[in-house]
């Protein structure tokens, strides 16, 4: 069991770099999708209760933290997307050969 686990990694060896961003992405990823509904609790919960200045300024604030969110979300997803399921696929190929 050690030796197939060992061959396994072996594998990964030459994606090393690619894998590490890959698993970075993904976990930037996870935390923009924790991070947007607790924006939106503050709004809901906090900021309709403020005076109309003061919570026009804290939406629009949110508003531009939610959308950089949002970017870095949709970025992760394309780098998992293409270079994660490449390398898979590569890691695949030299499985067979």
């Amino acid at each position: 069991m050690k030796e197939k686990l060992r061959r396994l990694i072996g594998y990964y060896k030459p994606y090393q770099k690619v894998f590490w961003a890959d698993m970075f992405f993904a976990f930037l990823g996870a935390v923009t999708t924790l991070i947007l509904p607790l924006i939106i609790r503050y709004v809901t919960g906090n900021l309709v209760y403020e005076p109309r200045a003061k919570m026009l300024e804290g939406v629009i604030i949110c508003a531009v933290i939610m959308v950089v969110l949002v970017i870095i979300q949709c970025y992760s997803n394309y780098f998992i997307s293409n270079y994660g399921h490449v390398m898979g696929a590569k890691i695949e190929f030299d499985m067979r050969n």
